[in-house]
Order: C-alpha cells, then structure tokens, then sequence
C-alpha cells in the first residue's frame, strides 16, 4: 500500500512540473512573437546587406519581379491588426556617364593673344533614371496581400530617388495599428522648384501627402509646404511625424 501511495504522488509532482514547464515556455514564446492581445507595434529594417534579406526578398517579390531591385523591406508585426512588408523596389532604365574629362580655359596669354591658358579637369558624374515601386503588403495564409501600391517613372529630366533614411513604419498614435511613410525627393533638370513629397499610408491605407517645395535657382521661388486636403484628418501624432520628416530632411539640405 505504501508502495502505491509513494508511486501517486511522484505521478502527481511529475504531472504539475510537466505543466509548469509547458506554461513557462508557451510565456516565453508568446513573448518572442508579441504577446497576444498587446497593442505593441514592432518595426525591423531589413536591407541588402543583412543575413535574412535574399531569402526574405524571394517571398515579396514573387508577384513583383518585373519591378527592378529591392532596396528596402520594413518588417511590420502589429499582432492586434496584422504583419506587413513595407517593400521599395527600384528598376534602372537609363544610366549615362560624364565628366572624367578636360575643358580648355581660353584667356588673355603673355603675348597679348587669346589663347588655352589651362585645362580644368571635370570631375565624374552618373545620371541614372530610375522607376520607383513600392507596396504594403499583408501576410495572409501563407501569401501576401497587396494594401497600397505607390509608383512614380523617372525620364531624362526628371530624378525620382526614395529617401530611404526617412521612410519608416511607426504607430504614432499607439492603437495599436502602424501607418506607412513613403519619402522621396523629386531631382530635375532646370530652375524649377524641386518637391520633397511624404506619403502616409494609415491604418486604413488611405493615403495623405504633404510636399515640400526647395528653390533651385528662381529669385522668386521660397520653401513652402503643401498639404492634401485630407492631411488634417491624421491623428495629430500622425502629422507631427510627418511634419519632422521634412523639418530633418530640410535641415540636412543646409
């Protein structure tokens, strides 16, 4: 009898471990992943350079291989609303090389004539003329959903170039659920004003957009800032972020 109570309750200290352990671990997973139920939003940065890229690239540009190369993914988890790819693509269509080399300096020379004084060197430049892609895109069984689509074509006067230090994802408003900054600055050829444009996607994915005008050459031309119509239905927190981007942009042009 003493034999089989013994063997009970080693049964009993054996079960509730087992069960502590189970719980223990399923704590630690759930910590991993985001804890269910919390409205914490976590954004990962992931470039070229990282170990997990290419892999992770394969799967978000399986619908998108005809749209260039990946230069960015923002990895979204807002475990009350969903997980996102935030992923820029860039497509080359055009590349033309010059400078690297002399132009002749014609001045007034000891003898009294015009003449090649000096040969000044040009130093090198690229002009690349590029298609810039973007897209939201949901996890979804497996798959991926598209949200919102941004796309904006170069030519050979106009530069389009995402401003990758700028773009992000970010719950500003902290329920729980991110919106997108998509920035990018418009180089082109002339006087005219050059566009600094940031596009926020919110949780709904409607798209908002304030534009920032630099002069580039026009005496009457000042920095001013154009916002959509619908900029002031962002949450507040939503269009001082926006509003900072452009503040830190133009700051880093001086």
């Amino acid at each position: 009898m003493k034999y089989y109570y013994l063997l009970f309750l080693f049964s009993t200290v054996l079960i509730s471990s087992c069960e502590h352990s189970h719980s223990k671990s399923k704590a630690i997973n759930d910590k991993a992943k985001g804890k269910i139920g919390s409205k914490e939003v976590s954004v990962n940065y992931i470039r070229p350079s990282d170990d997990q890229f290419n892999e992770l690239n394969e799967d978000v540009s399986y619908d998108y291989g005809d749209k260039g190369n990946t230069a960015l993914i923002i990895n979204v988890e807002a475990p009350q609303w969903g997980y996102f790819k935030f992923v820029f693509k860039e497509k080359i269509i055009k590349e033309e090389h010059f400078g690297g080399d002399s132009t002749d300096v014609y001045e007034k020379q000891e003898n009294g004539e015009y003449g090649v004084v000096r040969k000044d060197f040009n130093e090198p430049y690229q002009l690349t003329v590029k298609n810039l892609f973007a897209y939201v895109l949901l996890e979804d069984h497996g798959g991926y959903v598209e949200k919102c689509k941004f796309q904006d074509f170069g030519n050979e006067v106009y530069w389009p170039e995402f401003q990758y230090d700028y773009c992000a994802a970010a719950d500003e408003d902290n329920d729980g659920k991110p919106e997108f900054y998509l920035v990018y600055y418009g180089e082109s050829d002339g006087l005219d004003a050059k566009p600094l444009k940031v596009i926020v996607y919110d949780k709904d994915f409607d798209k908002y957009k304030a534009t920032a005008y630099f002069p580039s050459g026009n005496e009457d031309d000042k920095y001013h800032v154009e916002y959509s119509e619908n900029w002031k239905k962002l949450p507040k927190a939503v269009q001082l972020k926006g509003n900072s981007i452009l503040k830190k942009f133009k700051e880093s042009k001086r």
